[in-house]
């Protein structure tokens, strides 16, 4: 896949490695850090502005709570797991597909599972980032994985969160990867 066609499909041309390392960062467990990054970059990311406004006042342990509840395997299961394991069809083994990218791209694995959603966004980002080096294919092929599944989470995920935090990264997810 030549880079042409792969800026011609949409969303592509609109990755930015900045936001792709945002988004992984708010999907973080929530901590003073992430409440300072929406608060200092909901200036340049509208998307953001919501988010800042109701975190301003939420509690820690509400929105802890929150958080577990949508992302974490526990007694019950989680509302929007971020696993692309867990949007796979038949046959298909998301956890492989991206270790097969790390390995090809020469990019080591991170101590995460490697179809954590925040793990392939730092893929992505390094894909990204190295295009101009590594060519088009496994950048078009990350693309194509994630968008795969990223759409289905996302709308879940605008769903069920009750931070708006979750509900602007789902709608921006959204933007990106359908």
């Amino acid at each position: 896949m030549e880079t042409s066609e792969l800026q011609c499909q949409p969303g592509v041309s609109r990755l930015s490695v900045d936001e792709l390392h945002l988004l992984r960062g708010l999907l973080a467990f929530p901590g003073e850090p992430v409440r300072e990054l929406v608060q200092d970059l909901a200036t340049v990311w509208d998307w953001l502005a919501g988010a800042e406004r109701q975190l301003a006042t939420l509690g820690m342990d509400e929105w802890r709570a929150e958080y577990r509840r949508l992302f974490f395997r526990g007694q019950q299961a989680a509302q929007c797991p971020p696993f692309a394991t867990d949007y796979a069809g038949p046959g298909e083994e998301p956890a492989w597909t991206m270790v097969s990218l790390h390995l090809r791209a020469g990019f080591p694995l991170t101590n995460m599972p490697p179809d954590y959603l925040c793990a392939e966004l730092n893929l992505l980002a390094e894909l990204l980032e190295s295009e101009h080096d590594l060519g088009p294919a496994l950048l078009g092929e990350a693309w194509d994985h994630l968008r795969g599944w990223v759409p289905e989470f996302a709308a879940r995920l605008e769903r069920q969160a009750q931070v708006e935090l979750y509900r602007g990264v789902a709608r921006r997810l959204l933007e990106l990867f359908v």
